[in-house]
């Protein structure tokens, strides 16, 4: 007889995998498992047998989870691997018990009905199939969540890969912790890029609501929370808590001392460590003061002159002499975290080492640095280019229009058709925003610099090293009124105080005369952004080209903060979304009024009205005073009336202000996915698209909602009957096949420059369209099993980056939460902001480059080698698979491989530049700007 105990089985291991079994439930009943045993194994049998049935008959995923009895497919599939784990761990208890009873492995083989070699695999492992890669996984989240109460866990894709369990097994767990009475949310995060949302999956303990998780972002948990602040050398290095001044160190410099022509900035002394700038010439910082208040502002250098002895920081305001001096500063907001009390994201803080090599803690709080405004614009914003002329608008919707359909044409030449297929789709949905966002090519030169107050500069003149020194330049502002707010000014890079306050290389910010600031929308110098276009050849109209009536001379001097402060007796001006609301319909009231003709003194009435709008909510101003005393109604009547006359005039009117609005009347859509003609069984519909025309196609989800409203009286809830789901987000363009029905007028026929956007938005949906056709028509590349084997190498190294890529996605979204939580605080504390949008663009891109810092965020892109391209293009890779190196891929890196191969040779010459550009430090894309040529080329030359 063979010997009993060749597994070296213990009773204590009976006794766990029997312990284990015993805790499964019955389906659709309470227990921690689904369709556990209990008293009578034989339920996982059946189940399992009854699925193999249903499988074998042809059934559906979603049909066979119904008819066992499940809610969706997910749960099932749990359901399914539960049982089978229960099933073996039954299996190995009656081999070990018969075993030892002297039973051959032929004969328990027969009784338990497995096959022989099933029984010898029990036996060799001899494990008691209790921690699987599930219950490991479960386990630890359980335990997260008991450590870490009021915490919640982040579960999503990519979450798998830090358990090292597969995608399936990590949506069994969730279904297993949904079994023990756990809470699973899906919370929508808008992503700060690209203001979509993207949906987390959220585990929490039992009773949590979406409510409560949507309170504070920053309770959900990634995988692993080991993240801290990360310096530019990749270092972790945790952020102190702030740094307290006293307030004696801060002198307020009031409205009537010079303070307003600075508002929005502190001045420092030089040479105090504790609040030195280093190597910045301005930053925005927030400042600790007596642990009760915070300073918050551009922060530079001022003239040692100006400050008293034992004043460190001269803090301007536009507040008058009497007010107390705690009034000016801001409250600290209430938190736990000291990091979270001045209601921003801290990028860094300015410690200090002293000449003994000891360390000190700095007291400002830099939130973003010289260096870190600079961005150059890609396109000009309708709002600002449909009050130039026709002929101008054309001009850049062309070249924009243009630089697209050449993209196209280098999609179409690429050689992988899954690769193809990708970026097809990605640009399809391009075309379809450009169409509703009407944004043209942007002007040479161009960019976003921050404004910085230079009080003796000429009201004619800027100090911008960025640009050439004696050229013209106009300054932007948005919410844009018109042309009357752009000044166009003379670059004067000589201005001694200029080279004092910014320095010499000051390429991301700009100094003026602070009255000028007033003609920029009403711009202060608190982090506010211009964008700068260079205007040599007077194709751009500036308030230097109108005759100036007084109503617009007046908006120089307007002063809203004065005028329509409301007493304290009076109620709060509403919300954010009350201030964006009123501030769209301002906008587009402007928008149309310019395209109709409207006079400069009614135009200016409109401004004013928008400027007191803005800051309505930040300066409690009434928004309602003012549209009464500038008699907004009249404008509305006037060039936004009804078709109904009998009605008051509101709303967008010109397909410029038309486009973007949303649609509130339509049932909410769905896509819809395939459709047959019935009698030849051909596609209509594939992927959402139509076959032939290649547009969109969606259906009616048909969903309701029962409503309920409270009676304002008795307090009860009352049942307001069924309602249809309407859409949500939807823009008119986006569900407009013409572009020309959005134009004004009682037959669509428009103004001029309606005409010229339309032209471009129907240029840009037909494209769209073009390349919705060509994506459809393109195959998935097949994978090839023979090359596979060929290839195993490359393709082990090619899963192993994606795998590594894709282990960012939770700290992404994490940043992407974390960066929400940081907007939320900083639209609290400026609330105007959500009517500038381009300013809001970019607020959102720095708060989220801020909390990747924060996390430990940081995208690693798939680089594909010359022979894991070869790997690939023989086949050696699934679809999916390529899609996922497609989603991580460097986009340069990946186009120069798969587009063909007709490089023509890079002379000595200009190889020896290369190498002589990357040994000055330059970058590989600066390299490829600066010689002309693709950045992939510049990366094979350095290769070599």
């Amino acid at each position: 007889m063979d010997k009993v105990y060749e597994a070296a089985i213990t009773k204590k291991q009976v006794d766990e995998i029997e312990d284990y079994i015993e805790h499964y439930g019955t389906p659709r009943h309470s227990g921690r498992y689904p369709w556990g045993s209990g008293k009578n194994p034989q339920r996982n049998q059946d189940i399992l047998s009854r699925h193999a049935k249903l499988k074998k008959e042809g059934y559906s995923k979603g049909d066979m989870a119904k008819m066992l009895g499940f809610r969706n497919s997910s749960e099932m599939t749990a359901a399914l691997s539960e049982a089978s784990k229960a099933k073996k761990a039954d299996e190995y208890r009656q081999t070990v018990q018969l075993r030892n009873k002297g039973y051959s492995k032929s004969e328990i083989a027969r009784r338990i009905g497995v096959s022989e070699g099933t029984v010898r695999n029990y036996l060799k492992r001899g494990l008691t199939q209790r921690m699987t890669s599930v219950d490991t996984t479960t386990d630890i989240w359980t335990k997260t969540l008991k450590d870490n109460p009021g915490k919640y866990l982040d579960v999503g894709a990519g979450t798998e890969l830090f358990y090292n369990i597969s995608d399936q097994n990590r949506k069994n767990c969730i279904e297993i912790m949904k079994r023990r009475g756990y809470e699973v949310h899906n919370i929508p995060v808008k992503q700060l890029g690209t203001n979509e949302k993207t949906t987390n999956l959220v585990l929490a303990p039992k009773g949590t609501t979406k409510a409560d998780i949507n309170a504070d972002l920053n309770n959900i948990l990634p995988p692993q929370s080991s993240h801290t602040y990360v310096d530019d050398e990749g270092k972790p290095k945790p952020l102190h808590t702030p740094v307290s001044i006293k307030s004696k160190r801060v002198m307020v410099r009031y409205n009537e001392e010079g303070g307003v022509d600075k508002d929005g900035t502190m001045e420092i002394r030089r040479g105090v460590q504790d609040l030195d700038l280093g190597d910045n010439h301005y930053a925005q910082v927030r400042v600790n003061v007596d642990n009760t208040h915070y300073l918050k502002g551009m922060a530079m250098y001022g003239p040692d002159k100006d400050f008293p002895d034992g004043v460190d920081i001269i803090f301007n305001t536009n507040k008058h002499v009497g007010t107390p001096k705690m009034d000016v500063f801001k409250p600290l907001k209430e938190d736990k975290d000291p990091l979270n009390q001045f209601g921003a994201l801290i990028d860094r803080q300015n410690d200090w080492i002293d000449e003994n090599g000891k360390e000190h803690e700095g007291a400002l709080n830099i939130v973003r640095g010289e260096g870190e405004w600079s961005e150059w614009s890609k396109s000009v914003a309708s709002q600002m280019l449909s009050k130039q002329s026709p002929t101008l608008a054309k001009e850049q919707l062309t070249k924009d229009y243009k630089t697209r359909e050449a993209e196209y044409k280098e999609i179409m030449s690429l050689t992988n058709d899954t690769v193809k297929r990708e970026l097809l789709k990605k640009f399809a949905d391009e075309c379809d925003g450009a169409a509703v966002h009407l944004k043209a090519a942007a002007f040479p030169r161009q960019g976003y610099h921050v404004l910085l107050p230079l009080t003796d500069i000429k009201e004619d003149e800027v100090y911008a090293p960025g640009y050439k020194d004696g050229e013209k330049v106009v300054l932007i502002r948005y919410p844009h009124g018109g042309i009357f707010e752009m000044p166009e000014l003379t670059v004067n890079n000589k201005f001694k105080q200029g080279k004092e306050v910014m320095g010499e290389q000051a390429r991301d910010a700009v100094g003026i005369n602070p009255k000028v600031a007033g003609q920029l929308s009403g711009a202060d110098f608190d982090g506010d952004t211009v964008l700068v276009i260079p205007n040599n050849e007077g194709k751009i109209r500036s308030s230097k080209t109108l005759p100036y009536t007084k109503s617009i001379e007046d908006l120089k001097d307007f002063e809203p903060k004065e005028l329509y402060k409301k007493g304290d007796d009076e109620i709060p001006t509403k919300g954010h979304f009350h201030t964006q609301k009123e501030m769209g319909q301002v906008s587009n009231l402007i928008t149309d009024m310019t395209l109709k003709g409207a006079p400069l003194d009614e135009i200016a009435r409109a401004v004013r009205h928008s400027m007191v709008v803005i800051d309505a909510e930040k300066h409690n101003l009434n928004a309602k005073m003012s549209a009464d005393i500038e008699n907004i109604q009249e404008l509305k009547d006037k060039y936004q009336s009804k078709e109904d006359p009998t009605k008051p005039g509101g709303g967008a009117s010109t397909l410029i202000s038309r486009a973007s609005s949303e649609v509130k009347d339509v049932p909410e859509i769905k896509p819809m996915l395939t459709k047959k003609d019935p009698e030849t069984g051909e596609y209509l519909v594939k992927e959402g698209i139509d076959v032939k025309t290649g547009k969109k196609v969606y259906q009616e989800t048909g969903r309701t909602y029962t409503e309920w409203k409270r009676d304002p009286e008795t307090g009860e809830w009352i049942n307001k009957g069924e309602k249809v789901a309407m859409a949500k987000g939807l823009t008119r363009m986006s569900i407009t096949d013409d572009a020309r029905e959005l134009m004004s007028g009682p037959n669509h026929e428009g103004y001029r420059m309606e005409r010229v956007y339309a032209e471009y938005a129907n240029k840009c949906k037909d494209l769209g369209n073009k390349a919705r056709l060509s994506y459809i028509n393109t195959p998935d590349i097949k994978k090839n099993p023979d090359a596979a084997k060929e290839y195993a190498n490359e393709v082990a190294d090619i899963k192993a980056k994606v795998v590594r890529a894709e282990m960012n996605r939770p700290y992404e979204r994490m940043a992407q939460r974390k960066g929400n939580m940081d907007m939320r605080s900083i639209l609290d504390d400026d609330p105007s902001l959500y009517s500038k949008k381009d300013d809001l663009r970019k607020e959102r891109g720095k708060a989220l480059q801020r909390a990747r810092r924060a996390v430990g965020a940081k995208k690693i892109q798939v680089e594909l080698t010359d022979k894991e391209w070869e790997a690939i293009q023989a086949g050696a890779v699934s679809a999916n698979m390529l899609k996922k190196v497609i989603a991580n891929a460097d986009m340069d890196n990946l186009k120069g491989k798969a587009m063909p191969k007709k490089t023509p040779a890079i002379s000595p010459t200009t190889q020896a530049r290369i190498k002589a550009y990357a040994n000055k430090g330059k970058t590989q894309a600066e390299i490829a700007e600066a010689l002309g040529i693709s950045a992939s080329t510049v990366s094979k030359i350095l290769a070599k």
